[in-house]
């Protein structure tokens, strides 16, 4: 099994799916906000739980607030995950817009993502 998938066991599909989107879009240190995470796939009613869940894994950390105009303000986040990062070699960002444009449902996703994570040189993937 990928050792990606292996380091996520106790995460949700949702979170999974953002933190694998992260990983190929992002680098290191690049300041993630609300709409960032929304316009990666992150549903509105899930934004809250996925976002504890990258926090209690070390993917993000909280940068802090902006106030522009009254009302609540604007949190910022940093994205910091360091684990192994076999992701963005071995799925590139265009395979992943490819399949933002089927509509798939994210255990669907996540499927796709752990096949072409274990295939081989040649695309096979065996076990």
């Amino acid at each position: 099994m990928n050792e990606f998938f292996s380091l996520t066991t106790n995460l949700s599909p949702h979170t999974k799916w953002i933190l694998i989107r992260l990983i190929t879009g992002r680098i290191i240190g690049d300041e993630v906000s609300k709409n960032d995470l929304i316009k990666l796939g992150c549903p509105h009613n899930k934004f809250k739980k996925v976002l504890e869940e990258l926090q209690e894994i070390n993917a993000i950390s909280k940068l802090g607030s902006e106030h522009l105009k009254r009302g609540r303000p604007t949190l910022s986040y940093s994205f910091i995950y360091d684990k192994p990062n076999d992701v963005s070699k071995l799925i590139s960002s265009e395979m992943l817009a490819k399949l933002e444009k089927f509509k798939l449902r994210v255990p669907v996703r996540l499927v796709w993502s752990f096949f072409a994570l274990n295939q081989d040189e040649h695309g096979y993937i065996e076990g």
